[in-house]
């Protein structure tokens, strides 16, 4: 674990390079007068005891797993880790090829019924039941459905049912036939996969004569994917990431003396003082009629989002885009296809590197053996929340700590249902041209959390809350953050700010 000297001992003041930055950032970052070491290095004793209480476990991994009382509980944490996890990526993949494999198998199939003496193999009941799933995959999933219709879907399905039924008189393939089909009809007839009922685009106050929306070209509010065999959200979102490096970067850390991020305080998705004190200190290097414009991607979507519309008028922003990060994170905490699909996944990486590897001990400190357990055993985000983030920061409950996160957080969810709200919401103070950018196909936070089909959040009447300045540009595809060509969506956008 890092002790204070230990930390200090390894920062070294560094200089503005003239080799590694352009001219303008090195004006840039020589105005902003910020220490490029930590505060409380260059005067320890005098800043000790504001940083840092004797009491309070140092910054590092989780050293102490007393929670894990017997073997029992050791194999049921390791199992709860490994499992799910590797049974979403299986799922994720299947749900893949499954584009691929149910056309394949029709045909393979109407082969077999064009010409009935084509020999049989014995990977016949293999393929029939690969392609029966595949198949029902195409018209149960909401983002096959949402990318081809449900027609597409439910023609495929019932045609490779009635030919893998013609074609063999195997009892367990038929009894199989069967069960899928009453399971397929459950899911269609599932209430909670509904797809989204208005069109894609950008929605905006139309009562304001708002010159952004007239300075930007209709072209760049639509996205055509420059990938169109990425056949959903998901592969849009998994794929771009693992077929594409980033260069690695080498930063260079400049400290900011205000923020609060010290003792038991440390950083959670409520928070939104940071990017406030952040922004304050970006003001300062501002030249003449220069715009200080934020971005958040994801969780930093979030948060800017919930900064633009918590502070009002005194946001220190001229203009903020929000990209893949919702405005009503309590969607997000009911169970959903993102909980089973997608954050096993991204649970393991956010538990073990962040939670557990950089504040271990100091949460071990605050929570109980059952709730480290629980911890441990999460297998989505909202389980580590549940378990960690609100017990740790004192939050009631989960929907407590999601309402804190969310710009849309403070509104009952009966308003939502009419057209209007009360007034003096935290969505009436945005004070700022406001872009949300969201695909209707994002697998891991979905458009749920920033639209609906009817009443009050409707893309059309949510717009016109906050004088004119809130814009939601809302793409058919997408997936999280996996846009190929971003730049015509948010670029044209600050740059007619």
């Amino acid at each position: 674990m890092w002790s204070i000297e230990d930390f200090c001992a390894s920062q070294t003041p560094w200089q503005i390079s003239t080799t590694i930055t352009h001219i303008s950032s090195q004006t840039f970052l020589t105005s902003l007068q910020l220490p490029t070491v930590h505060p409380f290095c260059t005067t320890f004793a005098a800043n000790f005891s504001a940083y840092y209480l004797t009491n309070i476990p140092r910054q590092g991994p989780l050293l102490h797993w007393e929670h894990l009382e017997t073997l029992q509980d050791v194999i049921w944490t390791i199992t709860a880790q490994v499992v799910p996890s590797l049974w979403a990526m299986m799922e994720l993949w299947f749900r893949l090829f499954a584009y691929f494999v149910a056309p394949v198998g029709l045909l393979y199939l109407l082969q077999r019924e064009l010409l009935p003496t084509l020999t049989t193999t014995k990977y016949n009941t293999l393929l029939y039941v690969w392609t029966v799933i595949s198949a029902m995959v195409l018209w149960t999933d909401e983002l096959y459905c949402l990318e081809m219709g449900p027609r597409y879907g439910a023609t495929t399905f019932v045609a490779v049912v009635f030919l893998v039924w013609r074609s063999t008189s195997n009892r367990f393939l038929r009894c199989t036939l069967l069960g899928s089909v009453l399971i397929t009809l459950f899911l269609v007839y599932d209430s909670t996969m509904v797809a989204p009922q208005f069109e894609e685009g950008l929605y905006y106050d139309t009562s304001h004569a708002t010159p952004i929306v007239k300075q930007w070209p209709e072209t760049f509010r639509k996205y055509t994917p420059a990938t169109p065999w990425m056949p959903t959200g998901d592969a849009r979102t998994g794929l771009p990431f693992l077929l594409n490096r980033a260069p690695l970067i080498e930063w260079h850390r400049l400290w900011l003396p205000d923020l609060p991020v010290r003792g038991w305080n440390v950083f959670h998705g409520a928070r939104w003082t940071d990017v406030h004190a952040a922004a304050k200190v970006l003001q300062t290097a501002l030249a003449p009629n220069q715009l200080l414009v934020g971005v958040g991607y994801s969780m930093g979507g979030i948060i800017l989002s919930n900064y633009v519309a918590r502070s009002g008028t005194e946001c220190a922003l001229h203009a903020a885009v929000a990209i893949s990060g919702g405005l009503d994170m309590r969607v997000e905490a009911e169970p959903n296809r993102a909980h089973r699909l997608w954050q096993p996944i991204v649970a393991v990486e956010l538990r073990d590197t962040f939670v557990v590897g950089k504040w271990g001990e100091r949460v071990r400190s605050r929570l109980s053996k059952t709730q480290m357990k629980a911890l441990m055993r999460a297998t989505n985000i909202a389980g580590i929340d549940r378990t960690a983030v609100v017990a740790y920061n004192g939050f009631r409950d989960l929907m407590h700590y999601y309402s804190e996160m969310s710009a849309l957080g403070d509104i009952p969810f009966e308003e939502f249902d009419s057209d209007a709200i009360a007034p003096h919401r935290r969505i009436h103070n945005i004070s700022i041209p406001f872009l949300v950018l969201q695909a209707l196909d994002d697998p891991l936070i979905t458009w749920k959390t920033v639209a609906s089909n009817d009443g009050w959040k409707h893309p059309a009447n949510l717009t016109r809350t906050g004088s004119g300045n809130l814009f939601l540009l809302l793409t058919k595809r997408g997936g999280h953050v996996g846009w190929c060509v971003l730049v015509n969506l948010v670029g044209v956008f600050v740059l007619f700010v």
